[in-house]
């Protein structure tokens, strides 16, 4: 119980996630397999847009999604460097995030450290849908931020002082 309290005091206590062992292969196709251990690690890189299918194997839903992920992981793959598309069996990993419904399909944008900044897809699961809407997603996030002007006054172009308004 002391080590226990002395790494909870130091902040090195890890989250607990119900999770299967990291797949010996990460990739099924073009697309990224995710589980609890990983999970944090790939869906909140700096470097990439994380497009992540939750599903069930016990839903007929997700078994007639998989083969429009696998397509639109090969599309992405090719076409913006910048996503990963994932998937994750949320019935063995479920403690990650919570499911209501299957499938449940989330882009965490990169940059992004928390939950609350993730994207849900709500849409019709068709390729072309899920496709659009990831090239929208990553279009209005890759879109530069206009500067701020700043509300400075203007400089007179009044002469400061005697001397100079009379020349």
């Amino acid at each position: 119980i002391a080590r226990f309290l002395h790494a909870y005091d130091d902040n090195k206590l890890k989250p607990f996630f119900m999770s299967k062992p990291i797949p010996a292969q990460p990739y099924d196709g073009n697309v990224r397999v995710l589980v609890g251990e990983n999970f944090e690690e790939v869906a909140f890189c700096a470097k990439k847009n994380v497009f992540v299918f939750f599903h069930s194997p016990n839903c007929d839903h997700c078994e007639e999604m998989e083969p429009v992920w696998q397509e639109l992981a090969k599309k992405a793959h090719k076409e913006h460097p910048n996503v990963v598309i994932a998937k994750m069996d949320a019935t063995v990993n479920g403690s990650v995030v919570e499911i209501d419904a299957y499938p449940r399909v989330m882009l965490f944008p990169a940059t992004k450290t928390s939950f609350k900044d993730r994207v849900r897809y709500a849409g019709v699961r068709k390729f072309e849908k899920l496709y659009d809407f990831l090239t929208d997603q990553i279009e209005e996030l890759d879109e530069p931020v206009e500067p701020k002007k700043s509300k400075k006054p203007k400089k007179s172009k009044k002469p400061h002082n005697m001397a100079e308004r009379e020349l």
